[in-house]
């Protein structure tokens, strides 16, 4: 794959609007960090108060899903057909989806999340701060968030695009599934449309975990009195994960993603050996 895409490779009806829509909320942020924030609050809490049971009742729900293709002849199938090769061998792939799925996360919030929720667990918990009760709430919420779940909605989509794609022939989309039940002008509005919202979700992904990663990389420098964290780092570092990150992207997954995986990989085993060996656990 290139590392510039000429304006051919370049679907404009889905990344224009992807682009002012981003632009225009880093701008909105920037003119009043405290209103936006508040205002994401306020939607946070909304949907968690209307849509919080379902959410988890469907994510548990696909997670049932796949356990069950997984022992019917669906799990027999072989993406690309009976003859295909895999591209990458089982630690690879693990690697991919470790970093690509949940990546700085797991390092940030995995670990915060259950101390957060013991320390303050919500009123629907019914629980007192640092109980027994408590510890379970924090434990479930975090096994929901950090585990099976999350991946069994990666691996949900992931089936459905990779059968269509690889042993049906279909463009390689999110969308693909659509192309029968619709006509084409109509999937090709709906087509830009997810695609378009799919890139601003990305936008948002990789900006919190980078956000993260950041305050993780700047905070570990200044407890090892390297360097005082200030703006001046943040855009440093920031500078540094978005050109490999950039890089990466472009490289595609044999040359970029795969690499950098293995990387990551080695290293985040290597700090979580070093931590159960050296403590405190």
């Amino acid at each position: 794959m290139p590392l510039v895409l000429s304006p051919k490779q370049i679907n404009f009806r889905t990344l224009l609007p992807a682009l002012t829509f981003t632009l225009g909320f880093i701008i909105v942020g920037a003119a009043g960090t405290e209103r936006l924030a508040s205002s994401l609050e306020w939607l946070l809490a909304f949907l968690s108060d209307n849509f919080g049971a379902f959410l988890l009742l469907f994510g548990l729900s696909i997670l049932f899903i796949v356990i069950g293709l997984t022992f019917t002849r669906v799990g027999d199938l072989r993406l690309g057909g009976t003859n295909a090769k895999p591209d990458f061998s089982y630690s690879t792939w693990f690697a991919i989806a470790l970093n690509g799925c949940i990546g700085t996360g797991i390092l940030f919030w995995a670990m915060g999340e259950p101390i957060f929720h013991m320390a303050k667990p919500p009123a629907a918990a019914s629980a007192g701060p640092f109980t027994r009760e408590a510890a379970i709430f924090a434990v479930a919420q975090t096994f929901t968030h950090w585990t099976l779940v999350q991946y069994g909605l990666y691996t949900f989509c992931a089936v459905v695009v990779g059968i269509l794609a690889w042993n049906f022939h279909r463009a390689l989309g999110i969308t693909t599934f659509l192309e029968e039940f619709v006509s084409p002008r109509v999937y090709l509005i709906i087509k830009d449309f997810t695609h378009t919202a799919c890139i601003c979700c990305i936008a948002g992904a990789v900006s919190c975990s980078m956000g993260v990663g950041i305050m993780q990389i700047s905070s570990g420098l200044g407890f090892l009195n390297i360097i005082d964290p200030s703006p001046m780092v943040w855009f440093v570092i920031v500078s540094m994960l978005a050109f490999v990150y950039t890089i990466s992207a472009l490289l595609g997954i044999k040359r970029g993603l795969n690499i950098l995986s293995k990387i990551c990989t080695a290293i985040f085993a290597s700090l979580m050996i070093y931590a159960v060996v050296v403590g405190p656990t």
